[in-house]
C-alpha cells in the first residue's frame, strides 16, 4: 500500500513536471514570435527589480554571518541542514535571475521582459521578509506557486533550472566558499587605525 502512494506521488510529480515544461516551451515561442521593444516602464521594472533584493541579501549576509560565528565558537547552529538548504536556494534563485536579467538586457523583447518581471515577483514571493524562517515545504510551496513564471523565462532565456535538490547540491560549494571568506576576513580583521587625540 505504502509503494502504491509513493508511485502515485511519483507520477504525480513526473506529470507536473512535464506540464511546467509544456507552459514554459509554449510561453517561449510566443516571447520569440513578439518584435516589439519593451516600454520605459516596463524596462525600468526590469532593471531596477533586482534592487528589491539587496534588502534581502544583506539579511542573508548577517544571516550567514552568525551561522559562521556559531560555528567558530565550536557549536553546531540549530536546524543546520534547513539553514544550509535556505542559504543555498537563495543563491541560487538570486543567480538563475542575474542571468535571466543578462539576456533580457541583451535581446530587448517586450514579452521576455514582461516574463522576466512575473520570474522576478515569482522568486521575490520565494525570498520574502519570513524566508529565513520558513520551512522546507514552506520554500518548495512558494516555488510551486511561482514555477511556471520562473520556468518559462528560463527556457525563453536559455537559463538552465535544476530540480530544487540538485540547486542545494550545486549551491553549497557557494556557501561554503562565501563562509570561508568570512572566517579568513575574521581572523585578519584590519587593525585599528583610529588615534584617540
Amino acid at each position: 500500500m505504502e509503494r502504491l502512494k509513493k508511485d502515485a506521488v511519483r507520477g504525480m510529480l513526473v506529470r507536473r513536471q512535464e506540464d511546467v515544461k509544456a507552459v514554459a516551451r509554449s510561453r517561449k515561442d510566443a516571447i520569440d514570435t513578439c518584435t516589439n521593444a519593451p516600454d520605459r516602464r516596463t524596462r525600468a521594472l526590469a532593471m531596477a527589480g533586482m534592487w528589491e533584493f539587496t534588502p534581502f541579501k544583506k539579511k542573508m549576509d548577517k544571516e550567514i554571518d552568525t551561522m559562521v560565528d556559531i560555528m567558530r565558537a565550536g557549536e553546531k547552529p540549530f536546524e543546520f541542514s534547513l539553514k544550509i538548504t535556505r542559504f543555498s536556494l537563495a543563491l541560487y534563485f538570486l543567480d538563475k535571475l542575474e542571468g535571466m536579467l543578462d539576456v533580457v538586457e541583451e535581446r530587448k523583447n517586450a514579452a521576455l521582459t514582461v516574463q522576466f518581471n512575473a520570474a522576478r515577483r515569482a522568486v521575490r514571493k520565494i525570498l520574502s521578509d519570513t524566508y529565513f524562517s520558513k520551512s522546507r515545504n514552506q520554500i518548495l510551496e512558494d516555488y510551486h506557486q511561482g514555477e511556471y513564471e520562473i520556468a518559462a523565462c528560463a527556457e525563453a532565456c536559455s537559463v538552465t533550472l535544476l530540480n530544487l535538490d540538485d540547486a542545494v547540491k550545486q549551491y553549497q560549494p557557494k556557501l561554503a566558499e562565501i563562509a570561508d571568506d568570512k572566517v579568513v576576513n575574521a581572523k585578519h580583521d584590519p587593525p585599528n587605525l583610529y588615534i584617540p587625540i
